[in-house]
């Protein structure tokens, strides 16, 4: 994870903080389930940096190719997931150099 994080860093990428939720919604599951030999990842979307949820939500407009609309959308949920395993992690073991900081 440390050469992920690393990586990350030199890109200019930020995990983003806990998902922000609308009022009145609420997850019935954890985003990372913790087992002793395993994590268990679900749930996840695209997150801006604040926390809330990326827009288009739903369907894509055809404006642009599939793979073109797709792309950033799949890199902030693989920083979402980042994100989430990293505060999982520090709430598991503990975080002892503030590793679990939502901008690394």
């Amino acid at each position: 994870m440390r050469e992920l994080k690393i990586a990350c860093v030199r890109s200019g990428c930020r995990c983003p903080p806990p998902i922000q939720l609308p009022p009145g919604i609420v997850f019935p599951f954890e985003f990372v389930a913790s087992s002793a030999a395993a994590r268990l990842i679900s749930g996840h979307g695209p997150q801006n940096p604040d926390g809330s949820l990326a827009q288009p939500l739903g369907r894509i407009g055809a404006k642009n190719s599939a793979s073109s609309r797709l792309t950033p959308q799949r890199a902030l949920t693989a920083l979402s997931i980042l994100g989430s395993l990293e505060r999982a992690w520090a709430t598991s073991i503990g975080s002892p150099r503030g590793c679990a900081s939502s901008a690394w």
